[in-house]
């Protein structure tokens, strides 16, 4: 029973799903406020918790809390079930927010409030390519069908945080999974920001 939970907690997916909140934790900095949006059961709370002064894991099934406060609440972290569309975001450095945007109903509006409150980085992923086939004349959907909102390509999910204060830091594609960071212009000195 024990391999079979190493197994399961470190196969590729978990282990993919881990590399980005230690990729988020090295745009974090130790006096840094951080934002873990749809947290699960927090095992990237506790990561990003190894740098920030404080992070805020947030998630919207009460039992995720449960288990998050159960296995990793430390004293620069805490936890808040909330529904993000309707949470009212504090401000923070940087914001963390993996394989949730596709879930919310109205995703644009919510990155608008988002923007506002974070002073210097957006970590997020999203799944990419759903879309409707045809398949022996009747249509199926293709890709990952279990969300709200579909991000066909990067560039649609990249609309939502590129404006005249946001830029993107860096950007790959695993599969269907779709990673970006994004900065804000005012936080990043010009020297450092990417061409």
């Amino acid at each position: 029973a024990v391999m079979a939970e190493l197994e399961r907690d470190m196969d590729g997916r978990i282990r993919f799903h881990r590399f980005r909140y230690h990729l988020a934790r090295g745009f974090v900095e130790p006096k840094d406020k951080v934002l873990d949006l749809g947290c699960g059961t927090a095992y990237g709370t506790d990561i990003l918790s190894e740098t920030a002064k404080k992070v805020i894991g947030v998630d919207f099934e009460q039992s995720n809390i449960n288990c998050a406060v159960e296995k990793h609440k430390q004293a620069n972290n805490e936890f808040v079930l909330a529904d993000l569309e309707k949470w009212t975001i504090p401000d923070c450095d940087v914001a963390v927010q993996f394989e949730n945007l596709e879930h919310l109903y109205k995703p644009k509006k919510f990155v608008a409030r988002l923007k506002k409150k974070v002073r210097k980085f957006i970590v997020a992923s999203v799944p990419l390519g759903q879309e409707i086939v045809m398949v022996n004349g009747d249509p199926q959907e293709k890709g990952d069908s279990t969300h709200h909102s579909a991000f066909a390509t990067p560039e649609a999910f990249k609309e939502l945080f590129i404006d005249k204060n946001w830029k993107e830091f860096w950007s790959f594609r695993d599969g269907v999974t779709f990673i970006a960071i994004f900065y804000n212009i005012h936080a990043i000195p010009e020297n450092s920001r990417p061409n």
